[in-house]
């Protein structure tokens, strides 16, 4: 069977329908350009394929790539939607989920989400293949990671579709050469200081060459075997405690949790690290954690990443250490280092500040977002709740007025005004009124190219659980 056949085959048993529209994304490699040659051969019409490419801007040869990715999709008569990640908007994201690749993988996959619902595509494709699986699954075998992460990268997660995940590598890059297509060759991929490239380059080939030549092909098995125990454990659980939601909300609760089997309480503190800190944690963080909540008594467990983990009255909270455990916002202000991120657990909040520079005079953002003059912020941030007799210049205004008469002017209600942001500099004047108003003080003068910081608030990612799991990163996957 061939690759086209292949595509078409899996696509169907996955979900598609013969006449479904598909966004490929499309980084140039190898394994990506094949599942495009492949769709495009396997469908009646190239008007129900689509590739998207977006250009990370992170490694001097990105454009290149582009140029190469359009020339290829303009031989071939195929609609390309292609973007570029912004640097501060990668700088946030960086620092929201804690390395650069994370948050590259977060913007990649948003991309592609809104790329495809522009396009009216009913499926997204990637190019994850059989060799990605094994190297996730031995990536998180080798981190220590409990057994349930085992089961990796699905065929199938909400309308994104795996169709070459069962394909190994040498076919698409067989493919590729049999259609006189040379693909995108990204060095980034032979850097062994990251320990995936380690994987993929040294260790599964020599597994390969000294062990069990189908090495690869038996941990895509123990991943499947992984995953099936893990959807059976999901539901049990799930028939046990009644609306569980596969997120571990009752983590904290220690009579729910002594009365459950062993195993289950370890579903349930994996299903809220995850969910948490968006990664699959170790065995040995699920199993302390375990510990640190069925003891019973309220205090705090260090996490990895500079994160903390809080018990109080039966309710788990995560966030940085130095952040709130309890209350809305601080009375006492909270630092915020710029570049930075803060997160407030209890108000569900975090707050991040990045240096950048206006793009054009009146592109200001609004909202949750503010951008204010560098020039004055001659130190850290400070976030704290409102105090009695705190007063400000709202942007527009030439004298000081009092901030309760500002919020009542600006139709706060009264309800939430604890809970809104008062974002100040070292020296104590507010710049920012979270989500309402900047500060005459903090203004730009709106010339293009000047300096300045961005400032974002938004929920804490307790609330929002990442787009796709560690294991989905690959360079085939760029989009």
């Amino acid at each position: 069977m061939n690759l086209p056949e292949i595509v078409k085959m899996n696509l169907l048993s996955l979900g598609a329908r013969e006449r479904d529209s598909f966004l490929v994304a499309l980084s140039g490699g190898a394994d990506s350009t094949a599942l495009l040659l492949a769709l495009q051969a396997a469908v009646d019409s190239s008007e129900h394929v689509t590739a998207a490419h977006l250009d990370h801007g992170v490694r001097p040869g990105s454009k290149r790539d582009r140029d190469q990715v359009i020339d290829l999709c303009r031989k071939l008569g195929i609609n390309l939607v292609t973007g570029y990640i912004d640097p501060d908007e990668l700088e946030f994201h960086r620092l929201r989920y804690g390395s650069l690749e994370a948050g590259m993988r977060q913007l990649r996959y948003r991309f592609l989400i809104r790329s495809a619902q522009d396009r009216g595509s009913d499926w997204i494709l990637t190019g994850h293949t059989l060799d990605d699986q094994a190297e996730t699954v031995l990536f998180r075998v080798g981190r220590g990671m409990d057994w349930r992460s085992l089961g990796a990268m699905p065929g199938r997660r909400g309308m994104i579709l795996r169709p070459l995940i069962e394909v190994p590598r040498s076919s698409t890059e067989g493919y590729c050469k049999k259609m006189g297509i040379s693909p995108v060759v990204d060095p980034s991929n032979y850097d062994e200081a990251h320990a995936r490239n380690r994987i993929r380059n040294r260790i599964l080939p020599g597994l390969a060459a000294a062990f069990n030549p189908g090495i690869s092909d038996l941990l895509c098995r123990m991943g499947r075997a992984a995953g099936r125990l893990s959807l059976a454990e999901q539901k049990l659980l799930t028939s046990i405690v009644p609306g569980y939601a596969g997120k571990g909300a009752c983590a904290g609760d220690r009579d729910l949790m002594h009365g459950l089997p062993e195993f289950l309480r370890k579903r349930v503190i994996l299903d809220y690290l995850f969910h948490t800190i968006g990664v699959y944690p170790s065995r040995n963080l699920v199993q302390d954690v375990l510990e640190f909540v069925l003891a019973g008594s309220n205090g705090r467990l260090s996490l990895p990443g500079d994160m903390v983990l809080d018990l109080s009255y039966g309710q788990l909270h995560t966030g940085m250490k130095g952040s709130l455990p309890e209350g809305v916002l601080p009375s006492e202000g909270l630092e915020l280092k710029v570049p930075g991120s803060l997160i407030i657990p209890s108000a569900g909040i975090r707050i991040t500040a990045v240096k950048s520079r206006l793009k054009a005079p009146g592109n200001f953002p609004s909202g949750k977002s503010a951008l204010i003059a560098r020039k004055s912020v001659p130190g850290s941030l400070w976030v704290r709740k409102r105090r009695s007799g705190d007063r400000f210049m709202p942007l527009g205004m030439d004298r000081d007025k009092k901030l309760k008469d500002f919020l009542l002017d600006r139709k706060v209600p009264r309800s939430i005004r604890d809970q809104v942001p008062i974002v100040m500099n070292s020296v104590g004047e507010i710049l920012w009124v979270g989500g309402v108003e900047i500060s005459r003080k903090a203004a730009l003068a709106g010339v293009a190219g000047e300096e300045a910081i961005l400032i974002r608030m938004e929920g804490v990612i307790l609330d929002d659980p990442p787009l796709c799991e560690k294991g989905d990163q690959k360079e085939g996957d760029q989009g």
